[in-house]
């Protein structure tokens, strides 16, 4: 929790490390977050570091950083925009830092000096997920005076992660394929496949279909993370088009297949209404069904 003696901690280590410029706060536990995001007993503190030297930090010894506290495990991942974050598991807590070299940051002040922000893509999404990340609320920890004229020009100048209609139909199209790679898969029994389809591609699809509606309608939406507190936030309607709710079982994955259809029309239309199915798809889906009797695509 941000008031905790963990959070207090993690502020004694970033203050004694020379290495780390600035640190700033995000997410549930940062000032500002919105109430239906507010930290609960499960949060973890996420954190965004600008560092002079990353190979030291990845390598932190953190049974010496935060001796009072006792370490599980830590595992570093690929972020956006040429950064890594590094999870941190302690017995009372959870530490997400996303890693950004002192040389990205220079690059991005200088991209968006210039305008470039807006030209280059791969810094145009950087920032993008960067704004998106703390769209909610921040807060620095150390190095304001430092990073948060940076901060504070990504956050109220670019968009986030958005998507324009032509990206919608992508997206839409690209279901179509993937539905119908599924259910050749199902009809082989390839169970588990469908299984990864569904929720890899499918609902993915889906759950970004449905941020973007929420965000055209400057409706309340998690700072990062798709599916966040949909169950809280959703309509029924808007729930059922990315729940899935399917065992091992054909006949169930058949049904959730067809939920995720119907809820992908659904959404898609709300955001480019004169989108369509080719006429011909539904016939051409039902050589794959199951049921080859019944036209509920």
């Amino acid at each position: 929790m941000p008031d905790s003696a963990f959070l207090a901690a993690i502020v004694a280590w970033l203050t004694a490390e020379p290495t780390i410029e600035s640190a700033v706060l995000y997410g549930s536990g940062a000032n500002g977050a919105l109430e239906t995001h507010h930290a609960d007993e499960w949060s973890d503190i996420d954190l965004h570091v600008v560092t002079s030297n990353r190979r030291r930090v990845y390598e932190i010894d953190w049974t010496r950083a935060l001796p009072t506290h006792r370490l599980c495990f830590c595992a570093i991942q690929p972020a956006t925009g040429g950064t890594n974050k590094m999870t941190v598991i302690f017995s009372d807590g959870q530490l997400d830092v996303v890693i950004v070299s002192k040389t990205q940051m220079r690059l991005a002040r200088w991209a968006m000096r210039f305008g470039l922000h807006r030209k280059v893509r791969f810094i145009r999404d950087a920032l993008n997920e960067m704004a998106t990340s703390m769209r909610t609320g921040y807060r620095f920890l150390k190095g304001a005076h430092l990073s948060g004229d940076i901060y504070s020009r990504v956050v109220n100048e670019m968009p986030g992660v958005r998507l324009r209609d032509i990206a919608v139909r992508e997206l839409a199209d690209l279901f179509l394929v993937n539905m119908v790679v599924a259910m050749k898969r199902l009809d082989r029994g390839e169970l588990v496949a469908v299984q990864y389809s569904l929720h890899r591609q499918l609902v993915e699809t889906n759950l970004r279909l449905l941020r973007e509606i929420r965000l055209r309608r400057g409706a309340s939406l998690p700072s990062f993370g798709l599916g966040r507190r949909v169950e809280v936030l959703l309509s029924s309607i808007e729930l059922s088009s990315v729940r899935v709710s399917a065992r091992l079982d054909r006949n169930e994955l058949s049904d959730a297949l067809k939920s995720a259809f119907a809820g992908m029309k659904y959404l898609t239309r709300q955001l480019v209404p004169d989108w369509s199915v080719p006429p011909a798809f539904d016939d051409f889906l039902m050589q794959y069904s199951n049921d080859k009797t019944s036209r509920s695509f």
